[in-house]
């Protein structure tokens, strides 16, 4: 990655450390799913690490955001975004780890075989995800419980598309 985009990402990951906008929030994760999942294939071009370090570190800045964000006025968490959130953290490191498996294992067609599946797993699960935060209801903190829900809508659209990809890239190995 250039240097000039490795501050570009650091100047919005410190922005994030105030009261994060929806808006910010996003550029971090397009910029950092770009980074480490824009690959040609996944397979066959590395993740970087940093790359990786900055996709992981978007997704904590969206934990963070939930976690500030999804409480109604009397500090009760939102059942609904604190789920999707947790499902979405344990999709993250699903599917990190599953593609570095299929790349050590790429030899081994039923180890691949096992881990396609895995990646089907992961992209149904965020579809899911997905499906229930749109049709979630907010009554208290409206306004406040919607962005944080189009935030984790966004990132589990990213591991979704991202599971379907390294699905794809698979058979281009």
């Amino acid at each position: 990655m250039k240097k000039s985009n490795i501050a570009i990402f650091l100047l919005l990951i410190t922005q994030l450390t105030h009261s994060a906008t929806k808006n910010e929030i996003m550029q971090v994760l397009v910029g950092s799913h770009t980074a480490a999942f824009g690959k040609n294939n996944l397979y066959k071009e590395f993740i970087k690490p940093d790359e990786l370090n900055q996709w992981n570190s978007a997704i904590n800045e969206v934990r963070k955001y939930v976690e500030a964000h999804s409480s109604n006025n009397l500090g009760i968490k939102d059942k609904d975004l604190i789920n999707a959130l947790t499902s979405i953290e344990k999709a993250n490191i699903d599917l990190i780890n599953t593609i570095k498996i299929i790349r050590a294992s790429s030899q081994s067609p039923d180890a691949i075989k096992q881990n396609i599946a895995a990646l089907e797993n992961i992209k149904n699960t965020m579809i899911q995800v997905q499906k229930k935060l749109n049709s979630a209801l907010f009554i208290l903190n409206k306004e406040e419980k919607t962005i944080t829900r189009d935030i984790l809508v966004n990132a589990a659209l990213f591991i979704e598309t991202t599971a379907a990809k390294a699905i794809r890239d698979i058979a281009r190995v």
